[in-house]
């Protein structure tokens, strides 16, 4: 059993008024039963040259709207997003 989610054309705000827009950034989530490899849909990822990174949505946006947080933790995610950009 497989199931897919693809999140595109993200946005974040926050009760500050900070908003971010990463209309070229998609988020696809995998949902196995049981791990394989062998999935057709990530056979057609690894095809394309669309490599695994594990991330959270909710960190991703917290880190940019407040910058006053220490990101160091979210960095590479985060310079790997703005190559996207």
């Amino acid at each position: 059993q497989e199931r897919i989610t693809i999140d595109y054309n993200l946005s974040f705000n926050n009760e500050k008024g900070n908003e971010i827009e990463l209309p070229k950034l998609s988020i696809i989530e995998v949902k196995q039963d049981k791990y394989t490899a062998d999935s057709d849909f990530l056979q057609i990822l690894k095809r394309n040259q669309i490599y695994e990174m594990r991330l959270s949505k909710y960190c991703v946006g917290s880190a940019y709207l407040n910058p006053e947080l220490k990101y160091n933790r979210f960095k590479e995610k985060l310079m790997t997003i703005d190559k996207l950009k």
